[in-house]
C-alpha cells in the first residue's frame, strides 16, 4: 500500500504539471522558485492533538512544500524525529497532495496524507496509514483583532496499528495582536474505533478504541529572515488513559511547548 500511495502522489503531480505545461506561457510559472519552500523546525516536544510523540523530549522536523498559485495544487513531504517506545527507528515520514481555493468568502483546502514509520516492527499489523481531510476558514479582516475562524475534519479508514476508522474534528480561532503577535485557540475531538491494539475491550473504560478532547492556546510571532517562534500550552482530556496505554509515560499531561522554525 505504501508503494501504491506514493505512486499515486507522483502521478497526481505529473498530471498537474503536464496539464499546466501544455501552454508554454505557463511552463516557467510552474517551476518558479517562489512555488517551492522548505521549513526547518526545532521544538521542545513533538506534541500533536495533546499527545507527545517524542516522549517529552525535543524533536527536529522539516517540510518540503510545493504550491501552484494558478491551480491551488500543493504537494508536501514531512520528516520528524519521534519516540514510539521501540516500535520503529524513531523516524516519522509523511507526504501529502491537495488543492486549496476559495468559495466566496470561505477559503478551503482538501488533501490526502500518508504517514510512514521506517523499520516499524509491525507484529503482524501495519503502522503506516492513510488520511484525508478538509479545512474551511474565514478571516474577518475589518473586525477588531482580525479574527480568523477555521474548522476541519480528518478521516482515516484504518488508523496506525490497524486500529480501525478514525475521525478528527477541529476548530480554531486566530487573533492578530499588537507588535506582530498572533494568538491561536484550538479545540478538537479525536475518535479511534479500535482494532488490533485497543479492540476487544482493550480501549478506554474497557471498551473498544478510545477518544479524547484536546485544547491548545498558542502565541506566535514572525521574526526576521523567515524565523518564527511559538509558545503553546496543550491540554488532553484523557491523560490518565494515555499514561496507562503507554506504560506509565506522562505523554498526555498538560504541557508548555516552545518551537522555533525557519522557512526558506
Amino acid at each position: 500500500m505504501r508503494r501504491d500511495l506514493f505512486a499515486f502522489l507522483l502521478a497526481v503531480t505529473i498530471v498537474v504539471s503536464c496539464s499546466s505545461t501544455s501552454l508554454a506561457s505557463e511552463e516557467a510559472s510552474i517551476f518558479a522558485a517562489e512555488n517551492f519552500s522548505s521549513t526547518l523546525i526545532l521544538t521542545s516536544d513533538y506534541v500533536c492533538e495533546g499527545v507527545s510523540y517524542s516522549d517529552q523530549d525535543p524533536a527536529i522536523q522539516g517540510t518540503i512544500d510545493y504550491y501552484h498559485p494558478g491551480t491551488g495544487i500543493f504537494v508536501g513531504l514531512w520528516g520528524s524525529s519521534w519516540d514510539d517506545g521501540g516500535v520503529s527507528n524513531d523516524i516519522e515520514l509523511g507526504g501529502w497532495v491537495g488543492q486549496a481555493g476559495a468559495l466566496g468568502p470561505i477559503t478551503y483546502d482538501v488533501a490526502a496524507y500518508y504517514w510512514i514509520y521506517p523499520g516499524a516492527e509491525d507484529e503482524g499489523f501495519e503502522y503506516d496509514y492513510f488520511q484525508a481531510g478538509i479545512n474551511l476558514s474565514h478571516t474577518f479582516e475589518e473586525a477588531f483583532l482580525s479574527p480568523s475562524l477555521k474548522v476541519g475534519y480528518l478521516w482515516s479508514p484504518e488508523y496506525s496499528g490497524e486500529e480501525g476508522t478514525s475521525h478528527k474534528f477541529m476548530s480554531q480561532l486566530g487573533l492578530s495582536l499588537m507588535y506582530g503577535f498572533r494568538m491561536e485557540l484550538e479545540a478538537g475531538h479525536y475518535d479511534i474505533e479500535g482494532g488490533n491494539i485497543t479492540g476487544n475491550g482493550g480501549g478506554l473504560d474497557g471498551g473498544d478504541g478510545y477518544d479524547w478532547e484536546y485544547y491548545r492556546v498558542g502565541l506566535s510571532r514572525d521574526l526576521i529572515a523567515g524565523f518564527n517562534v511559538d509558545l503553546s500550552y496543550h491540554i488532553n482530556s484523557e491523560d490518565e488513559f494515555f499514561k496507562e496505554y503507554y506504560g506509565g509515560k506522562d505523554i498526555a499531561d498538560n504541557r508548555l511547548v516552545f518551537t522555533l522554525s525557519r522557512t526558506f
